[in-house]
């Protein structure tokens, strides 16, 4: 949940940056800047979740006690 809540700020940060930017260089602005500023940034937060992900899930076959805890953390944060 965090690294969800997290991506939104980033996003929701980056919209409000181009949405105030100045249109005199012919970037849109206001409600205009919404959709350039998500397809802009959806790239790299994908990018930043799959890492998370790729590091995460590979504890899931561990075996034991540590693969037992390890498998609910991955399980839990690929959901």
């Amino acid at each position: 949940v965090g690294l969800l809540i997290d991506d939104v700020i980033v996003m929701v940060e980056h919209i409000a940056r181009r949405a105030g930017a100045s249109g005199a260089d012919g970037t849109p602005r206001g409600a205009a800047a919404v959709i350039p500023a998500a397809r802009e940034f959806l790239a790299p937060l994908t990018g930043s979740s799959l890492a998370t992900l790729i590091v995460f899930v590979p504890l899931s076959f561990l075996t034991g006690v540590t693969g037992a805890f390890s498998k609910a953390l991955s399980l839990t944060m690929a959901a």
